[in-house]
């Protein structure tokens, strides 16, 4: 690839390294150390999108304590992420099907299964970064959300790769893009781990920019280095008091510009526009908390709402509340899941689905007469932005 380097060249933001894949010479990039120098970056040019994503994170974080006293709430949104980020990673399948592998888990690995793995893994990070005994922000803790959210046994999860890999070709020498050597990624990442510990008078969101960057640029392990860079992203954001409180589902503005995203990925490498990524992560931020408020205020409307006319139906039951508490997190039921989560008799779970459904909260899934799913549509629409059907009582 000796025209890596785009004609308009602003800045160098790495160097090509000879490296021999099955006996051909192909040209890999090495990134250079954070931060972007010679130029400095331009930060003049970002101060107005930077002045909006801030004000939106402070928005979010306003309305943080509501989160925090709603784990339902908080495991949607995090499930919501994770669902984006898989799909930019091609990992393609429905936000329902991901809630319907929560109730009934398939028995072969589905795409529905890394969502999941992929939020298992930001609500172990987090949880790592709260605790005082917990891992601290470190390539420790990067090795160890990756093996988590591959999740897949018998891999080298949590270790760096040791093969050459490429991008964008079938074979390297057409390859859009060939990440540094496997002997280059170590240094690498000690590099990127002093940085994310070090001072810096840049702002922390142009930070978080441009170590998103990094980590996808330096692509250490087999797989997942996309969804890990994403996830990074999330946990930085709320870990350095952006977004206290909450996971913002950012990727859903990478995914719906998947294209943009991976071009301005490719320039800041081959061209050194460091400023036009940063203006698309800063506008993709600013959009996204847009969304998470208002999908917030849908989400507790509906549940109070139904929750309310739960309350005030004459034949509603004990367990019939218990069940409706369950749906908030696992918003797809059978009779017999139900049986379990409310640990009773499959004929009281069956009597509590029932009045759910008359109560037009669950509605059957299948058309079957046996083994009939039942789901939660209200909360799955105001979830995905659907619009809520005038057949259902709101």
């Amino acid at each position: 690839m000796p025209d890596f380097f785009s004609p308009d060249l602003r800045r160098k933001t790495g160097s090509l390294v000879a490296l021999s894949i099955d006996g051909q010479q192909v040209a890999s990039f090495v990134p250079a150390p954070l931060p972007p120098v010679d130029p400095r970056l331009e930060t003049g040019r970002l101060d107005e999108l930077l002045h909006a994503a801030s004000s939106g994170l402070d928005r979010v974080e306003a309305a943080g304590s509501v989160a925090a006293s709603l784990p339902w709430l908080d495991h949607a949104l995090v499930v919501r992420e994770a669902h984006a980020s898989c799909q930019i990673s091609g990992l393609e399948t429905s936000l329902e099907d991901v809630f319907a592998a929560t109730s009934e888990p398939a028995a072969s690995r589905s795409p529905a299964q890394s969502v999941l793995e992929l939020a298992e893994a930001l609500v172990w990070a987090r949880d790592q970064l709260a605790s005082d005994r917990g891992l601290t922000l470190s390539r420790r803790l990067l090795d160890e959300t990756q093996r988590r959210l591959v999740g897949i046994p018998g891999t080298a999860g949590g270790q760096a790769r040791r093969e050459p890999v490429w991008i964008g070709a079938p074979h390297p020498s057409h390859a859009l893009y060939v990440p540094p050597p496997p002997d280059r990624i170590e240094p690498l990442l000690r590099e990127l781990d002093r940085y994310l510990q070090a001072e810096d008078s840049l702002p922390d969101l142009i930070r978080i920019g441009l170590i998103h960057v990094q980590l996808d640029t330096i692509l250490p392990y087999r797989d997942g280095n996309g969804r890990l860079a994403r996830a990074l992203t999330s946990l930085l954001l709320e870990h350095w008091g952006l977004t206290a409180a909450w996971i913002l589902p950012w990727s859903e503005e990478l995914a719906e510009n998947r294209t943009e995203y991976r071009d301005r990925l490719l320039l800041v490498r081959r061209r050194g526009d460091w400023e036009g990524w940063l203006e698309f992560f800063l506008r993709s931020l600013r959009i996204s908390t847009e969304k998470i408020l208002t999908t917030a205020q849908d989400l507790v409307e509906c549940v109070q709402s139904d929750r309310d006319r739960l309350l005030a139906a004459e034949t509603t039951s004990a367990s019939s509340l218990r069940l409706f508490e369950t749906l908030l997190s696992q918003p797809f039921v059978t009779v017999g899941s139900a049986a379990k989560r409310l640990s009773t008799s499959k004929p009281t779970a069956s009597k509590a689905v029932d009045l759910l459904v008359q109560a037009g909260i669950l509605t059957e899934a299948t058309g079957r007469k046996k083994d009939r799913i039942f789901r939660y549509d209200g909360f799955l629409d105001a979830l995905t932005g659907a619009p809520v059907t005038e057949s259902r009582p709101r």
